[in-house]
């Protein structure tokens, strides 16, 4: 499955984009990315409100090969459904330094 992963805020303010296939991903990762992507996850995870008070949270916006789009809010989504988003993010910085 193809995403495209948009990363904005944050403390940094800092923004990256890129796409990602589950079928190029090494290891587990592959397996919990595919899980993390399915579009039920991730609506139920954009449809939370994010936690009050939380100072300019990253805000991952994710598109799949599908067309179906979802913004998912740092502070609203499970800490798995995050880790999993931040190491997909990661791996588009790496590929996109030549990695």
């Amino acid at each position: 499955m193809k995403a495209t992963i948009e990363r904005s805020g944050g403390v940094g303010g800092f923004q990256v984009a890129g796409t990602v296939d589950t079928s190029e991903l090494g290891g587990d990762l592959a397996a919990r990315a595919a899980a993390a992507l399915e579009p039920q996850r991730l609506a139920a995870a954009a449809g939370q409100p994010g936690e009050p008070g939380a100072a300019d949270p990253h805000v991952y916006e994710v598109t799949l090969e599908t067309g179906e789009s979802y913004a998912v809010t740092a502070s609203a989504a499970t800490s798995d459904l995050v880790a999993v988003l931040d190491e997909l993010v990661n791996e588009v910085i790496r590929r996109q330094r030549g990695g």
